[in-house]
């Protein structure tokens, strides 16, 4: 999942599979929408899961070679899910979603759940991005 903090547009996309070369695919990809949508750059903020390592790093500049998008990857500090606004947004998924679910859902009509309020942009509004950007700064120690 990704959230763009501009826009609040949730980008998600279920996988069985979690591995680095999907990964490096679905990032690939969320660039070159943004490109296509007129950008020359993008931050993306990655946790420090093993899938967010140097091979995906790599199999994902061998996709972007020819690509005029120029996409920064910040590494998050080690075990900060407080400092990261998709666990926030994963912790709204799982109220709007997966709270009262009925048992008998399968995965793939949880995964439409999910894309629907991504489509519709009901996961977080751009106030709630702000309020937890707010929240994320205050937990940042100043110096």
């Amino acid at each position: 999942m990704a959230i763009d903090i501009f826009t609040a547009d949730c980008h998600f996309e279920a996988s069985k599979v979690a591995k680095s070369a999907e990964i490096a695919q679905y990032f690939a990809d969320l660039a070159m929408n943004y490109e296509k949508n007129g950008y020359k750059k993008l931050h993306i903020f990655l946790d420090r899961n093993p899938t967010h390592r140097n091979k995906m790093l790599t199999l994902y500049a061998e996709l972007m070679q020819d690509k005029e998008i120029d996409v920064v990857f910040h590494l998050m500090a080690p075990y900060s899910p407080m400092l990261n606004l998709v666990e926030y947004a994963i912790h709204l998924v799982r109220l709007k979603v997966l709270h009262h679910a009925d048992h008998k859902l399968s995965l793939n009509e949880f995964v439409l759940k999910i894309e629907e309020l991504c489509e519709n942009k009901k996961i977080v509004s751009k106030e709630q991005i702000i309020n937890i950007l707010e929240k994320i700064d205050s937990l940042v120690p100043k110096y």
